[in-house]
């Protein structure tokens, strides 16, 4: 399963409602545009690549958990790119023309990820939940959404990221 499959089989009314029921402040124009432009795309085939949907749970160092509640755990779909060859996950959000051909695999493996500040101090701790069913709109949701995370383009994707690779983090150089 691929995403250009899905969505040959899904219509954009129900990718926009399961949008609108997994995320805030939804523009239904911006994504069709998105939308549009993929099916427009000639896609690239990259074997090396697996795209991958998993729920992520976080809990805050500083949350009090009792008798294993997790009633307080944040969660969420995390979707990503990993690079078979070497074991790396990369963002999909540079990846428009090679998304459409990639597989597609909900994740359900539960292992547990530590999460660090810049100090390296633990923030948070992750760990991933067995992914409830979705259906195919939902799938395509979410990966739409992290696909447009900063940009409903390429173009506009590239600039941000520009912007964030150029970011002065006050960390200073490291030959001071």
């Amino acid at each position: 399963m691929n995403l250009k499959e899905l969505m040959g089989r899904v219509k954009f009314v129900d990718v926009i409602e399961e949008l609108n029921k997994n995320y805030e402040d939804i523009v239904e124009e911006a994504y069709k545009s998105a939308w549009d432009y993929l099916k427009s795309l000639k896609p690239e085939k990259d074997d090396d690549f697996v795209l991958t949907l998993r729920e992520v749970g976080e809990i805050y160092a500083y949350t009090d958990l009792e008798d294993d509640d997790i009633s307080d755990v944040y969660t969420y779909i995390s979707v990503g790119a990993v690079e078979i060859s070497t074991d790396t996950s990369w963002s999909i959000c540079s990846m428009w023309e090679k998304i459409l051909l990639i597989d597609i695999k909900v994740e359900e493996d539960g292992k547990l990820h530590l999460s660090h500040n810049f100090e390296n101090k633990i923030e948070c701790e992750t760990f991933n939940f067995p992914v409830k069913e979705m259906n195919e709109a939902e799938i395509v949701a979410h990966i739409l959404w992290e696909l447009t995370f900063y940009g409903f383009s390429p173009n506009s994707c590239d600039d941000e990221l520009g912007v964030i690779a150029n970011y002065d983090y006050g960390l200073g150089d490291e030959d001071e």
